[in-house]
């Protein structure tokens, strides 16, 4: 897969830095049952994330990521549902 970072904020202070931008990449799995794919057409997917990096002596000790694999899905038509007792689920329309 080809992936790239379009980065929309970076903030960085003490010894952390924090990037907030879209993956941009192509998918390349196995065929979805419920998609349809033009021939010869890759579909290309973005997928929101936050990255925040720990500097340790000029080098990156620690990464965390966060990207929003749920939006992915609603892209490639893949339909997504929660059990109506998991209240952290703000938002999101089953």
């Amino acid at each position: 897969m080809n992936m790239r970072m379009d980065i929309e904020d970076i903030v960085a202070e003490a010894d952390k830095v924090f990037t907030r931008g879209t993956f941009r990449g192509s998918y390349h799995g196995a065929p979805l049952s419920a998609w349809k794919i033009a021939d010869g057409v890759v579909p290309i997917v973005l997928i929101p994330g936050m990255t925040l990096f720990r500097i340790e002596r000029r080098k990156i000790g620690e990464v965390w990521v966060e990207e929003n694999f749920l939006e992915v899905l609603r892209q490639l038509g893949i339909s997504v549902t929660f059990p109506p007792e998991l209240p952290c689920i703000k938002g999101w329309a089953n």
